[in-house]
């Protein structure tokens, strides 16, 4: 499904994303708020699309056990 394609596409850049900031921590002992910045953006994305896929199998099966409280 496109939506799992797309929610597996964007963890990839997450953990993309992190190995880097992780790699620059510890190469120069010293972390960068926009690096922190950046992953709390992406966090926050990750959310609304777990979010809106939680709402996609909800509406799909009309599943009463998924709490679908927004992020």
């Amino acid at each position: 499904m496109k939506v799992f394609r797309e929610l597996s596409a964007s963890i990839g850049r997450i953990t993309g994303s992190i190995n880097q900031i992780a790699k620059r921590v510890n190469s120069t002992s010293a972390i960068y708020k926009d690096d922190i910045l950046d992953i709390q953006e992406l966090l926050k994305k990750q959310g609304k699309d777990i979010y809106s896929l939680r709402k996609k199998l909800y509406d799909l099966g009309n599943l009463e056990t998924i709490n679908t409280e927004e992020i």
